[in-house]
């Protein structure tokens, strides 16, 4: 694992670090994409379901479509990651942590979607993120200000942001490419402001991201080889929020998601 160093004096080495880490998740995909995608498959296609006749009549052609192609953006991110991070920034544990916790989630409604083709209701799918985000998000909020005064409305925000965000994501997520490249917007967006806030471990993990989503974007664009599934559109979702938790933008997420 290299260290992410950031600061005015080593800029010029801290900077290819983060293309590097960008660099490396898109050339996982590039490289590992039509093997992952033939292992899914095997196992793991999307069922189509709509109350629409029309709609799924026009999205019947893509029923035989490998899901779950969230692991994949996960695997290629925590790569990137690993190598390039500094672990003694515990913020970046938590940010990896929920987006981990948040995959799960959607790994298990997907699964679900497999064998039943409903998956879970929406109600369970916000209490198992809301379970599961509240102590998470309530450990960054406090590594990030633990005045508190300010806590009693930075833990509500955090939440509300990470579960949020979480669910705008997997909202989004019903055209081939859409949510992939609305997502690569966003972590590049937060990326700069990473950068202008001096927050190394931050940037890095947006520019993962970025580099993973742009790979599988290679996968993912129309027509659609591969879907993200509910594995990937709640961790990105999850990610980018306790990214921008970690940032103290939360507010901006409305502007930057928009």
């Amino acid at each position: 694992m290299i260290a992410f160093p950031w600061s005015e004096a080593n800029l010029l080495f801290a900077a290819p670090l983060l293309l590097a880490a960008a660099l490396l998740a898109c050339a996982v995909w590039l490289l590992a994409g039509r093997a992952f995608i033939t292992l899914l498959a095997s196992r793991l296609r999307e069922p189509i379901v709509s109350d629409s006749p029309t709609v799924a009549r026009l999205h019947a052609a893509k029923a035989a479509t490998p899901t779950m192609g969230g692991l994949g953006i996960l695997a290629a991110w925590l790569l990137g990651v690993f190598l390039f991070g500094d672990f003694a920034d515990s913020t970046l544990i938590l940010n990896i942590l929920i987006a981990v916790a948040l995959a799960a989630v959607g790994a298990y409604d997907d699964l679900q979607k497999i064998r039943t083709r409903r998956g879970i209701s929406r109600r369970r799918k916000l209490l198992l993120q809301t379970a599961i985000a509240l102590p998470l998000a309530a450990a960054l909020a406090y590594l990030v200000d633990a005045d508190p005064h300010s806590l009693a409305w930075r833990i509500p925000l955090a939440l509300a942001a990470i579960v949020g965000c979480s669910n705008a994501v997997n909202l989004t997520d019903g055209l081939d490419g859409l949510a992939g490249g609305c997502s690569l917007i966003a972590a590049a967006a937060l990326a700069v402001l990473a950068v202008v806030a001096g927050q190394g471990n931050a940037a890095l993990a947006c520019g993962a991201l970025a580099g993973s989503l742009a790979g599988f974007l290679v996968w993912n664009r129309h027509p659609a080889k591969l879907f993200m599934g509910d594995t990937g559109s709640l961790a990105i979702g999850g990610l980018l929020a306790a990214i921008a938790v970690t940032l103290r933008l939360e507010w901006l997420l409305v502007v930057i998601g928009g």
